[in-house]
Parts: C-alpha cells; sequence; structure tokens
C-alpha cells in the first residue's frame, strides 16, 4: 500500500466551495457532479496530506477537507517519486498521472498561493471507472 485516501471532494460550480462528499462512483469523465467532469487531462486533482501539513505547521489556518480546490487528499502516498504516465489505484478506481504542479493563478484565495502546494499538486484522468470511498488504500501501479 502506498496511501490512505483521506477526502473525496466536488465543485459543483467555478465559484462555489469544494465539498467533502466522501464517497464517488468515478466515471470515464471524472467524478460525477464536478466542474472538472469534463474528459480532459485534469480530471482528477489530488494533494497529499504531507504537503497540506508541512504548509499548516506555522500557520493558524482552519484546515478543512475542500481547501486549496483539490478532488482527493492522499496521505503516505510516495508523492515525489510520482511522475507524469505513472497510475494509481483506489478501490476499484483506476487514475492515470497527467501532470504535476500547478501554476499560481490570479483570483487564488491567499491559502492557495503557496508554491510548495501548487507544485505538488497531481492531476489525473479515469482509466478505470467504479466507487472509491474515504479510507480506501492507494496504490502506485
Amino acid at each position: 500500500m502506498s496511501g490512505i485516501l483521506k477526502s473525496v471532494c466536488i465543485k459543483r460550480k467555478t465559484d462555489e466551495k469544494m465539498v467533502n462528499i466522501h464517497q464517488a462512483d468515478l466515471i470515464k469523465n471524472g467524478i460525477p457532479n464536478d466542474v472538472h467532469c469534463d474528459g480532459s487531462d485534469k480530471q482528477i486533482s489530488i494533494l497529499p496530506m504531507e504537503v497540506i501539513n508541512e504548509h499548516l505547521k506555522d500557520s493558524n489556518i482552519d484546515y478543512q477537507y475542500g481547501n486549496y480546490g483539490k478532488n482527493f487528499v492522499i496521505e503516505g502516498l510516495n508523492y515525489k517519486n510520482l511522475k507524469v504516465g505513472d497510475s494509481l489505484s483506489i478501490g476499484d478506481v483506476r487514475l492515470k498521472i497527467t501532470e504535476i504542479g500547478a501554476p499560481n493563478k490570479d483570483g487564488q484565495s491567499n491559502e492557495c498561493k503557496n508554491n510548495n502546494i501548487n507544485k505538488n499538486f497531481i492531476f489525473a484522468r479515469v482509466t478505470a471507472e467504479g466507487i472509491l470511498t474515504e479510507d480506501d488504500p492507494v496504490y502506485i501501479d
């Protein structure tokens, strides 16, 4: 096992906050009802829990799953060795890593304008549909 899925979040509209839905039935285009369920190479955004913890260690930010605009938080993932083209398995779901790192964008919240967080975002697309739930093990294939 490489890690544990800690949250499953969606954003229904671009101007809304992410909401933790705890479980999802992923389809080829992504997570149903998520704004990025569009078949693109950035259907799923992932952030390692260790990156979040590092960012929060010297702050007073009240962290909640869904902050920073990612779909999945994974704890214990050996994320520093991931590369584009690698695959992750979570339950029945298979994801292919399509991009690592996100540029700072105008309009991001101050808590998201952090180079360490942005450079560790992982983007993926769904290659095998299925159900995943918080606390599912995550494997690097």
